[in-house]
């Protein structure tokens, strides 16, 4: 890789961006980001800024940057790949993704929120308005950003997975389950009883339907149990408990829930009397 190339053709663009690829595989990230830069100028001399190889490149450099700890250049390299996809109107989902996951670390929160209604705008392009992948997208997002610390936007991003959810018009299926399942718990985590309590019950109504009782149904039973103890209501609190006990017993698998499930029950007894 050491001859000699002309700047001024299209060849040592492809050339650089091999180099690039050859140095990103051996982890060599900084020489790799050089060579992409190189392979980008040339492009961008003949062919002008908006063109998909310029895209796929800022792409590479954002994914270069990020493994060396450079979040500001990894999100400034993401940006302007999306820019030039959305002149193009070629959209990727995955890079709005990262974009969003960046804005997050960096401590924009505003950004990071902005970045997930451009993604699922994006979806509703592909998918249409009443498309259950918005609502995957919502949730999957608001998983993520939570992980990261993001609490506050992943009420809001769980918030619009709900909203999402309700447009859905076929409800009877697994991937909507999930959802419920994930909101449910959100939704108890972030102290929302009553939504978590909603989601739960749902989520055991298209089992039901789909003849998956009491597959699946053993951590709504639990969280079910749960809420209703966190708003006093013993008698719901001790049913849904011991349904998820007797399941979790049977399973033989969950251990930490189970033990969750009976330190629940002790608690609604001892306040009970009982």
């Amino acid at each position: 890789m050491n001859q000699k190339v002309n700047s001024a053709d299209g060849g040592a663009a492809v050339y650089f961006l091999y180099a690039g690829h050859i140095a990103l595989s051996k982890s060599k990230h900084s020489l790799a980001i050089d060579n992409y830069k190189k392979s980008r100028k040339i492009y961008e001399n003949i062919f002008g800024p908006a063109m998909m190889e310029i895209a796929n490149i800022d792409n590479l450099l954002s994914m270069s940057y990020m493994e060396i700890k450079n979040l500001a250049e990894a999100k400034r390299w993401a940006q302007s790949a999306i820019g030039i996809r959305d002149t193009l109107k070629e959209y990727d989902i995955e890079l709005i993704k990262r974009l969003a996951l960046l804005c997050k670390d960096l401590g924009n929160d505003k950004e990071a929120e902005e970045a997930c209604e451009k993604g699922a705008k994006i979806t509703q392009f592909y998918k249409g308005v009443n498309s259950l992948e918005i609502a995957l997208f919502y949730n999957e997002m608001g998983k993520k950003l939570e992980i990261n610390g993001g609490v506050g936007i992943s009420k809001k991003l769980f918030a619009k997975c709900l909203e999402a959810l309700k447009k859905v018009s076929y409800q009877n299926s697994y991937e909507v389950t999930t959802c419920y399942d994930d909101l449910a718990v959100k939704a108890y985590r972030f102290g929302e009883l009553e939504k978590s309590i909603d989601c739960s019950q749902k989520s055991l109504t298209i089992n039901s339907m789909l003849g998956m009782i009491p597959y699946g149904a053993t951590m709504n039973y639990f969280y079910l149990g749960s809420a209703y103890y966190d708003l006093k209501n013993y008698e719901k609190g001790e049913e849904y408990l011991l349904k998820a006990k007797n399941l979790l017993e049977s399973e033989n698998s969950d251990k930490m829930t189970l033990e969750a499930c009976l330190s629940g029950l002790g608690c609604l007894y001892r306040d009970m009397g009982r």
